[in-house]
């Protein structure tokens, strides 16, 4: 074997790795935008979609009032916490129930009919709206992920995200109440 086929087996032999290689390395930041984009991840039993996103609505550190240990004398509190462990999906859809008669109260309270729609929020009247505008995306994800517990068959949610999510959907309990309030 001379030189040039020495050369040749060599190039032969790595063709492919060097191109998969600078493939890899060409497309490393558009296949990274992409995988941020994509919205859900699922392998066997993680389930990547319902946890980014309630850590993306968590409110700032300063705002965030960690819940009281649970009080067994009140039936509520137990109630969800003990649910979101027996069926998160049900524990979810009860936290929601909560954002929403809060809603209700709170467009009441500023001479709205209660029933107006839970997605038009944003488009209330800026002087209704302004109280509770800092809170209004967390309320938007929390309906959409609400809707996916809701109504997705293949969603598959663990105890600690919907427990997540009733922490996060008190504090905009919270806020929206307060804001009832200060209407009144």
């Amino acid at each position: 074997m001379d030189f040039l086929e020495f050369l040749a087996s060599a190039i032969d032999s790595l063709a492919w790795p060097i191109l998969v290689g600078s493939l890899i390395y060409i497309l490393r930041k558009p296949v990274g935008k992409l995988l941020d984009r994509v919205s859900r991840f699922k392998y066997k039993d993680l389930e990547a979609e319902f946890r980014e996103t309630l850590e993306d609505i968590r409110p700032a550190d300063e705002e965030i009032i960690e819940p009281e240990p649970v009080d067994t004398t009140n039936p509520e509190t137990v109630s969800l916490s003990e649910l979101a462990e027996v069926s998160p999906r049900a524990a979810i859809m009860e936290a929601w129930i909560k954002i929403e008669k809060a809603t209700e109260n709170y467009l009441v309270s500023s001479g709205l009919e209660k029933k107006y729609s839970y997605q038009g929020l944003r488009r209330l009247p800026s002087n209704i709206r302004s109280p509770i505008e800092h809170i209004l995306t967390q309320y938007q994800e929390l309906r959409l992920l609400r809707n996916k517990a809701a109504h997705a068959s293949d969603f598959d949610l663990d105890s600690s995200s919907a427990r997540e999510f009733i922490r996060i959907s008190g504090y905009v309990v919270r806020e929206i109440e307060g804001a009832a309030r200060d209407l009144a």
